[in-house]
Formats: C-alpha cells, structure tokens, sequence
C-alpha cells in the first residue's frame, strides 16, 4: 500500500483555496501581493541557515527555521493565486 506524505500548512491551503472556487477580488489580490516577511524574520533566517552550515541546529532552531520555511511557502502560494486571479480579471500587477 502506497504511503502518503503528511500535508504540509502550504499544502492545505493550496488545496482550501482550491475549494472554496471563487474568484479572488483584484483589490484582495493586490492586498496579498504587497505581503512579506518583515526584515527581522528574514535577518533571523538567515542566520540560521548560516549557522546550520556550521554545526547542526538546536531542535528548537530547527523548528523555528522550518516556520520560517512554512510561511514563505504559504506566502508564495498566496502571491501566486493573487497573480492568477489578476491575470483572468485582465489586470496588471
């Protein structure tokens, strides 16, 4: 029997927007592109990245890098139907 890798937070929203099937308004759309991750979130990635070349993580920095990672996917899955849902309403970025 085939084993199923166990949905991801990215995943599951990529499948709930999926479902709920309506159009993403441009003004939302537009809202969700000017979406980030703030500067000290991104300083503190980085810094561990860095720091998980040298020796290996700590299990609490592990996981704390993983939301990191978590959330990046969900904002690029969220940029990405924004995108969507401005390109079929016929507008520009």
């Amino acid at each position: 029997m085939p084993t199923r890798n166990a949905p991801t937070g990215a995943s599951v929203l990529s499948r709930a927007l999926e479902a709920k099937g309506g159009e993403m308004p441009p003004d939302g759309a537009r809202f969700i592109l000017n979406l980030g991750i703030r500067d000290e979130d991104k300083r503190r990635a980085l810094d561990l990245l860095a720091k998980q070349q040298e020796a290996p993580l700590t299990a609490e920095e592990g996981e704390e890098l993983e939301s990191f990672v978590q959330a990046d996917n969900v904002l690029s899955i969220l940029r990405a139907q924004a995108l969507l849902a401005l390109k079929k309403a016929g507008q520009r970025p």
